[in-house]
């Protein structure tokens, strides 16, 4: 509990001592887009503590009591009588996702953000059941929109949710 503003907040914690320089980046590469970006829907970071002592990184975040997309999910397959997910309530979450997308893409003046990790269980649902995107650890910055600056050439995240293209190299 954050208390001046008494709202609500959790803590990402990951030890970074046994990582390899590369995941390190990974890590350094993801509390550097989280830190900057701030959108309706994109799960914010508020601020970051290094324990240097017991090699440990800690975001503080915001919290999304409404768990993530996969849990709804799961929840909703489970048990005798399935329960469907409401028409609108998906197109709710559909359109947040991509204005979340969209402003990860087309921020002006700024570094191109790809995401490159996107399933249920990195979509968040706050208190109102908004659609917030989260767990940044596989996304790559690239150069300014439409500047051509930079190309993403690694093949990360869930092969799951790959695009075709990227199966086919």
């Amino acid at each position: 509990m954050h208390k001046p503003s008494g709202r609500e907040m959790v803590w990402k914690v990951t030890n970074y001592g046994g990582m390899s320089e590369k995941e390190r980046q990974q890590l350094l590469n993801e509390v550097k887009i989280l830190r900057e970006i701030k959108a309706d829907y994109i799960v914010r970071c508020f601020d970051k503590f290094v324990d240097k002592e017991n090699t440990s990184i800690y975001l503080v975040m915001e919290y999304c009591k409404g768990g993530d997309l996969a849990q709804l999910i799961q929840k909703c397959r489970q048990g005798d009588g399935r329960k469907y997910i409401e028409e609108e309530f998906i197109w709710k979450i559909f359109t947040q996702t991509v204005l979340a997308l969209y402003e990860c893409h087309r921020r002006k003046n700024k570094q191109v953000i790809l995401h490159r990790d996107l399933k249920p269980s990195n979509i968040f649902l706050d208190e109102k059941m908004d659609a917030k995107l989260g767990d940044f650890g596989f996304a790559k910055t690239l150069g300014r929109a439409g500047s051509g600056e930079d190309y993403a050439q690694t093949n990360l995240g869930s092969p799951y949710y790959m695009s075709p293209e990227q199966c086919n190299g």
